[in-house]
C-alpha cells in the first residue's frame, strides 16, 4: 500500500467493480446483503483472483 491507500490500483479497481456489481445483482435479484453477495461470488470458479483478495480482506475488516 503506498500513499496511505487502502488497495493497490488492480485492488481498488476490483473493488471499485465489486460496489458496482452489487447494484446490478441487487436489481436483478431483489435484496441481497452484501455479505450473502461477495460469499456467493468468492464460491464462483469465475471470480478472478483480484476479487477473491478483496472480498478475503473486506470479510476480515467486518469481522464476520
Amino acid at each position: 500500500m503506498m500513499g496511505g491507500k487502502k488497495y493497490c490500483i488492480y485492488h481498488s479497481q476490483a473493488f471499485d467493480s465489486l460496489q458496482e456489481k452489487y447494484k446490478a445483482w441487487r436489481n436483478a435479484y431483489g435484496e441481497i446483503s452484501w455479505i450473502d453477495y461477495v460469499n456467493t461470488l468468492f464460491k464462483l470458479d469465475e471470480t478472478g483472483g483480484w476479487i477473491k483478495e478483496v472480498i478475503i480482506t473486506e470479510l476480515k475488516e467486518s469481522k464476520i
